[in-house]
C-alpha cells in the first residue's frame, strides 16, 4: 500500500543541482513505496549544506517566506550496521521520538521543545505510517538560517523507515 506525502503537506503547510536533488528523492520515496505530490504554491529549492541535520530534498512556497525540508531514516540499515557490529544497542523501532528530540536539540541551539506524538489510528489512517508525532521550536542553527521558527514531524513505519520533515518559517 502506498502513503501519501501530499496530505501530509496540505495539513500543516532532500548534492548538486535540483534535477539530482528530485532524482535521489524519487528513489527513495519509490524504495519505500511512498509517493509525493507537490503542494500548490511550491517549487523545488536547492538543498544546503549544514552541519546540523541532513536533508535529501526541499521546496519553497513562491510568495510565503517557508521551506519544507525532507530527511529521511532507513531502519534496515540502521539495523544491517548494527547486526554486522554484534551490536544492537536499541529497538530502531523505539527510537523515533528520541531522534526527532535529539533534531530538534541541534536545530533549537540546545532548548528542549516537548514532542507531541500523533493519535497512531490517525496517523494510520492519514499517513499510512504507524506512528509519528510533531514539535515546534524557534530556529537557532545554520539549519535555520533565514528562518525563525520550525514545525517538525515525524513519521515511523516499523521495520521500514522514518520520515522528518520540517516546516520552516
Amino acid at each position: 500500500m502506498k502513503s501519501s506525502l501530499s496530505t501530509l503537506l496540505l495539513i500543516v503547510i532532500i548534492s548538486s543541482s535540483l534535477a539530482q536533488d528530485r532524482e535521489a528523492f524519487n528513489n527513495i520515496l519509490e524504495s519505500y513505496s511512498m509517493t509525493f505530490n507537490m503542494p500548490t504554491g511550491f517549487s523545488e529549492t536547492a538543498t544546503k549544506e549544514n552541519d546540523d541535520l541532513y536533508y535529501y530534498y526541499a521546496i519553497k512556497h513562491d510568495s510565503l517566506n517557508i521551506e519544507i525540508r525532507y530527511t529521511f531514516f532507513f531502519i534496515q540499515d540502521e539495523l544491517a550496521r548494527e547486526l554486522d557490529s554484534g551490536e544492537i544497542a536499541a529497538n530502531p523501532n523505539k527510537m523515533y521520538i528520541s531522534l526527532t528530540s535529539v533534531n530538534q536539540l541541534n536545530l533549537s541551539g540546545g532548548n528542549e521543545y516537548q514532542v507531541t506524538r500523533f493519535n497512531p489510528e490517525a496517523v494510520q489512517e492519514e499517513f499510512g505510517a504507524d506512528d509519528g508525532g510533531t514539535t515546534f521550536f524557534p530556529l537557532n542553527s545554520g539549519f535555520g538560517e533565514g528562518y525563525q521558527y520550525c514545525v517538525m514531524n515525524i513519521l515511523h513505519k516499523r521495520r521500514r523507515s522514518r520520515c522528518l520533515y520540517s516546516h520552516s518559517f
